[in-house]
């Protein structure tokens, strides 16, 4: 009896010693700053901290997630928004963007490229356009932004 308690009394520390361990990972990859109660954002952001903290990782950056002062904000039109901060961790170049933290709305992407089209009786091929819309969800968006930040500061060629 005594010990299967002595056991479980081990198993229970290795598991709490690997969870502190995953979260100060997580910490030294993303840090969520000064952000209080501002609704169902705070909490997607909170859940997908892990994955962020995975690509940041895989990319050799951090990220840092701030509130800004509503007084602050030049855009009227989002009262609430997030500032997201990219740094690369070898350099030290940082990025910033602002991003609404509103999850209640979809975000709309047009992306663009070219594609060639083939002309059906010879052997020319035009140039075209095409663009594909698709709408982004709160944290979509949000990935959406660290990548785009995490390609301008670790953009290898030199400026």
């Amino acid at each position: 009896m005594k010990i299967q308690k002595l056991i479980n009394k081990v198993q229970n520390n290795i598991a709490r010693r690997n969870i502190l361990k995953n979260e100060k990972r997580i910490n030294s990859y993303v840090r969520i700053h000064d952000i209080p109660e501002f609704g169902d954002s705070f909490e997607q952001i909170y859940s997908a901290r892990e994955t962020i903290a995975n690509y940041a990782k895989r990319n050799g950056i951090k990220v840092d997630i701030l509130q800004t002062e509503k007084e602050n904000v030049k855009n009227t039109n989002n009262k609430d928004n997030l500032i997201v901060i990219v740094t690369n961790l070898l350099t030290g170049k940082s990025q910033l963007k602002t991003v609404s933290d509103n999850t209640d709305i979809l975000y709309p992407k047009i992306s663009e490229r070219k594609i060639l089209v083939p002309v059906a009786h010879d052997e020319l091929e035009i140039g075209r356009t095409g663009s594909k819309r698709t709408e982004d969800t709160f944290l979509r968006n949000l990935y959406r932004c660290i990548e785009d930040l995490t390609k301008k500061v670790t953009d290898k060629t030199v400026k």
